[in-house]
């Protein structure tokens, strides 16, 4: 009986012996089949031989490797035309800050220019603003002339009559007075509007005006003496007096009674 217990137990030790082993085993090989999977994975999704580069480095890659733009040229020095040669359509100097409001005009293709345009459709006889006036510049149309203020050529939509400073200017026709304002080129201005498609802009006048905006004037009545014409100061005193007719500018010689 003693023999038999004996037995039983022995063959029990055996047995969890085993058990244990087995055991032991199976851990070992889940242990080694993960460690082979994650090996696998890590060197799947690691990136080869890339070299490794800082901020820097990618900035000045960037720097050297982009096209500038953007860099204008200037030229350091500007060629003056002579003022007793007409300048050429490709070498022209213009103003790039001259009034297209009260008669002077900058142009660098005259054949495009709107004063082309200078026909007289049928309106009342003009005076000169001048009484026994001369003209000192007449009107040039498409012509570019020399500027001796701004030494440079452009088209004088206007015309200049000699007259000593202080000298009375007159309302060329009957009219209407629009607008009175200081032009940064042509100086003190009196706009006014004459009828028939005409309007009259008198400018390089004295700042204290005879006449006020809105007031109604008859032809030779006085509306203010003359002054100065910032943009032609380098020429002898004068009045600057431009007319649009229908919108563009026109030579108001044309549009004057030759019995002046």
């Amino acid at each position: 009986m003693s023999d038999l217990h004996f037995f039983n137990e022995k063959k029990l030790k055996k047995d969890k012996l085993g058990f244990y082993i087995a055991f032991a085993v199976c851990i070992i090989a889940i242990g080694a089949a993960a460690w082979i999977t994650y090996g696998s994975v890590m060197n799947y999704i690691k990136p080869a031989n890339v070299p490794k580069t800082s901020s820097s480095d990618n900035v000045q890659s960037k720097l050297v490797n982009t096209p500038v733009s953007g860099i204008i040229v200037t030229p350091t020095d500007t060629t003056y035309p002579d003022p007793t040669v007409p300048p050429s359509q490709s070498n022209t100097l213009v103003t790039t800050n001259a009034s297209t409001a009260t008669g002077i005009e900058a142009s660098t293709n005259p054949s495009t220019s709107p004063n082309a345009n200078t026909t007289n459709n049928e309106v009342s006889s003009l005076i000169y603003p001048i009484k026994n006036g001369t003209v000192l510049k007449a009107f040039s149309g498409d012509t570019l002339v020399y500027n001796k203020t701004f030494n440079d050529w452009e088209a004088h939509t206007g015309t200049d009559f000699n007259a000593a400073k202080d000298t009375e200017v007159k309302a060329m026709a009957d009219g209407k007075v629009v607008s009175i304002y200081k032009d940064s080129l042509l100086g003190e201005t009196i706009e006014i509007n004459h009828g028939n498609g005409i309007i009259a802009y008198y400018s390089g006048l004295l700042t204290d005006t005879l006449v006020s905006k809105g007031d109604s004037v008859k032809q030779g009545d006085t509306i203010g003496k003359v002054g100065t014409v910032p943009s032609e100061s380098s020429d002898a005193s004068h009045v600057h007096v431009a007319v649009k007719q229908n919108g563009k500018w026109v030579d108001l010689m044309q549009l004057v009674n030759s019995n002046n």
